[in-house]
């Protein structure tokens, strides 16, 4: 991981004459009328908007680099065969084969997410903070004043993408002689195919599902959990680490690439320059 390593266990490199390059997004930040703040990791729900404190966009910034693997894990295992066969004196069969097959596993520090009325910020999970409005809008929070709540899910760990590849490829062809030519030809195929599993994603739908019966808060610490203080959902418990798991999705990429190719060439001598 980035933090087994003294030069990148830390996002802050104001000490080396750089910047604090942390993230601005972790549970707890909110940003109401135009003021930023962040929950202190003391309180884990907070009831009213006196429990904040004014972001410090120098100091409160979250190390990424706690959770960053820093070395991927790659599985690679290749079989490769050459055949050649003299079929005349003047006409050889010949051909190539490669099979690959390899897994990759890379992963990112836990997934942040912002909900925003702006269309690329999750507007549907802001509409159930929002508009629902969630029953855990601390007091003293009008909930028209919200701009914007950020997180990040802890709960469900990296976000990690493992990759599998698997990978052909055959050449098989003809060469021989001709009278005064020598000539060849091959027909090439190759096949790709990768498939990335994604996991630490969370589903918006759901999630803006989960937040309108109070089962999360988004206001909360991650892994917080408690009973809605008032309100018609008021004794109602939440569970944050459950909810998000409730609203993991696991998402595939799948491609597939395959080729054909057909080549011949000849040659032969035409004119010998003098020594």
């Amino acid at each position: 991981y980035a933090r087994d390593r003294d030069i990148s266990e830390d996002t802050d490199r104001r000490a080396q004459g750089g910047q604090n390059q942390g993230s601005p997004f972790f549970p707890g930040r909110i940003s109401v009328s135009g003021v930023e703040y962040v929950l202190p990791s003391s309180i884990d729900a907070p009831t009213n908007l006196g429990q904040y404190e004014l972001f410090d966009p120098l100091n409160d910034l979250y190390n990424f680099s706690e959770f960053a693997p820093a070395v991927p894990e790659v599985e690679r295992k290749s079989l490769m065969a050459n055949i050649t066969h003299q079929l005349t004196d003047n006409l050889e069969l010949w051909g190539e084969g490669l099979f690959t097959t390899s897994t990759f596993y890379n992963a990112l520090a836990p997934a942040p997410w912002t909900a925003a009325p702006n269309g690329f910020e999750n507007p549907g999970v802001f509409s159930s903070i929002v508009n629902t409005p969630s029953p855990h809008i601390p007091a003293g929070i009008n909930p028209a004043d919200i701009e914007r709540i950020a997180y990040r899910s802890f709960e469900l760990g990296n976000l990690a993408p493992e990759q599998e590849k698997t990978a052909l490829r055959g050449l098989i062809g003809l060469r021989g002689t001709f009278s005064d030519w020598n000539w060849e030809t091959a027909l090439l195929y190759s096949e790709v195919e990768t498939e990335w599993q994604w996991s630490g994603v969370t589903d918006a739908r759901i999630l803006s599902d989960l937040i309108e019966t109070g089962e999360f808060n988004p206001f909360a610490q991650a892994f917080a959990t408690g009973t809605i203080p008032s309100g018609p959902l008021a004794g109602q418990t939440y569970d944050n680490a459950a909810a998000l798991e409730q609203a993991e999705a696991n998402p595939v990429d799948l491609f597939k690439e395959q080729f054909w190719s057909y080549d011949i060439s000849a040659s032969r001598s035409f004119l010998e320059l003098p020594a």
